[in-house]
């Protein structure tokens, strides 16, 4: 039977991510001379698998809540922007203080960490939902062209659903995007 000893201690490194500082490859992770190709890849290494920790059974997370987690790790999302979490170590520090401490973190991915450090935080969002918006309604506009088109030469309606049915599944992609911006804009000011 496992101890579950290791009580994980998590930081926050340059780029807004999560780093667990008794894993393994710790000094990997924070190493300032990494080459381009190590930092592409770093994200895929932060993870609790590759830890002697979690393949010892040791640590306070036990190894098949971890697996589990792991394998729910896409359902977990950014309270600020509505993007998905990919970064096991987020959700693990999340999870960590909300058991330990009963302290509630608002589960954030790394570009929104690093907004938030540089302090620009709102005016990114800002930025965003206006460039989100312009491509809905370029979108909508390029449909109506398209239909016209299509009316002018005659050709039959299948190609405009053909078309249609793409542009609608990314127009619903922004709408969500700019509704999860807007949320997380408030959520921000509401915790200041």
């Amino acid at each position: 039977m496992a101890k579950h000893s290791i009580e994980p201690h998590f930081e926050i490194g340059e780029k807004g991510r999560v780093i667990c500082q008794d894993h393994d490859k710790y000094f990997h992770f924070i190493d300032p001379n990494k080459s381009y190709f190590d930092e592409q890849f770093l994200d895929v290494e932060l993870t609790c698998k590759s830890c002697h920790h979690y393949i010892n059974d040791e640590c306070y997370f036990s190894k098949s809540r971890i697996d589990k987690i792991a394998r729910k790790l896409r359902c977990y999302k950014c309270h600020f922007c509505g993007r998905k979490i990919e970064r096991m170590f987020s959700v693990m520090q999340k999870l960590y203080y909300q058991e330990k401490y009963n302290v509630q973190l608002a589960l954030i991915c790394c570009s929104c960490c690093e907004s938030f450090a540089r302090g620009n935080f709102s005016q990114e969002s800002k930025r965003k939902i206006y460039s989100y918006s312009i491509l809905f309604f370029f979108n909508i506009y390029s449909v109506w062209i398209v239909y016209f088109i299509l009316m002018l030469f005659g050709i039959n309606l299948f190609l405009l659903i053909s078309y249609l049915v793409p542009i609608l599944y990314i127009n619903c992609i922004l709408f969500d995007r700019v509704k999860n911006l807007i949320f997380g804009i408030k959520y921000a000011k509401k915790l200041e």
